[in-house]
């Protein structure tokens, strides 16, 4: 199966989610803690249907015991991901500073 496509959508996601949750922790009013759970809920929602499309792809190599292809991918995955999420926050924090707000 080819799994970029998923592998791609879900790495934005992480960026996007890293973002979002950077900026509302520098967000200096009470806004931020209003501001939070709908980006959350929002980025759970919408990350959902590639996670489901990851398990299938994941699924798919089980099932042809692809075991070094499942184990590589899934901890690319989110090995890429976990990475991303942080950098996200970490480029918020300089997104925000730069703007001097």
């Amino acid at each position: 199966p080819k799994r970029g496509g998923t592998f791609v959508a879900n790495r934005l996601a992480s960026l996007s989610a890293g973002l979002a949750i950077g900026f509302a922790m520098l967000i200096d009013t009470q806004d931020a803690s209003e501001f939070l759970p709908p980006v959350i809920a929002t980025g759970f929602a919408g990350a959902l249907s590639t996670w489901s499309t990851l398990a299938a792809e994941l699924s798919e190599l089980i099932k042809r015991k692809q075991w070094r292809k499942l184990v590589r991918y899934l901890g690319f995955t989110l090995a890429v991901g976990l990475i991303l999420a942080h950098r996200g926050t970490v480029w918020a924090a300089r997104i925000y500073n730069g703007w001097g707000v």
